[in-house]
């Protein structure tokens, strides 16, 4: 369920994406305004990550993977590049505090899982759509590079292990979400995010066993608009 949760959302925001991206195209619009280079915003969310692990060899396994939870915070900053048909597109940089792992059943009884916690560094394609109301709408996709904090094996009576060293050091994946914001102020939204990131990489280090991050993200933001911005 928790992969097929974070796929829709995947393709839903990729949906959003290619449709925003498709309005702008119509546009016929080609003034010097429209490719400005322009801070957008910036700001800090908290949210709640749920995350499991996939892979060839966890799929093969009879034993349940279970999705564990944990906090994620972090800081991101936006660029608007284009901006026509009623949409704005931009890059947007983060770097996030994100835990991840997954614990293990096997017929039903607890035996054990692994936690892991990374600094994520995505870069992303963002569209956002002009103000809708009293809010906006806003996709993004694009890579993200993770890099290794902590690694913990945890053993069916609790206790724990470092296993950091067999743990590889980094991750690279890929991010796709959906984001409605809506304004305090002039300057201040508030916003709430839902996100899907599918890693790549093994996350062992001996690279003997396709072991791969899974996790879903719903954020909630606070950003403050930079620099002078077309009337929403």
């Amino acid at each position: 369920m928790h992969n097929l949760t974070g796929a829709l959302l995947f393709r839903v925001a990729c949906v959003g994406l290619v449709s925003m991206l498709f309005m702008f195209a119509l546009s016929t619009r080609a003034d010097a305004e429209q490719f400005a280079f322009k801070p957008e915003r910036g700001g800090l969310h908290l949210g709640f990550a749920g995350a499991t692990v996939g892979g060839s060899d966890i799929a093969a396994s009879d034993r349940e993977r279970v999705p564990i939870g944990g906090l994620s915070a972090g800081g991101f900053f936006s660029v608007n590049v284009l901006h026509a048909a009623n949409v704005f597109v931009g890059v947007q940089t983060e770097l996030a505090y994100v835990p991840r792992g997954a614990d293990i059943e096997l017929e039903g009884m607890y035996r054990g899982g692994s936690q892991t916690t990374y600094l994520d560094f995505p870069i992303l394609l963002r569209v956002s759509s002009e103000r809708l109301g009293v809010a906006r709408v806003h996709g993004v996709v694009g890579p993200v590079l993770s890099l290794l904090l902590s690694s913990k094996q945890i053993s069916g009576d609790g206790s724990e292990s470092d296993v950091r060293a067999s743990t590889r050091s980094w991750d690279l994946g890929f991010t796709g979400g959906v984001e409605v914001s809506f304004p305090l102020n002039s300057r201040v939204e508030v916003g709430v995010e839902a996100r899907y990131v599918h890693g790549f990489l093994t996350i062992a280090s001996t690279q003997d066993a396709e072991i791969l991050n899974r996790s879903v993200l719903v954020n909630l933001g606070v950003s403050i608009l930079l620099g002078e911005r077309a009337e929403q």
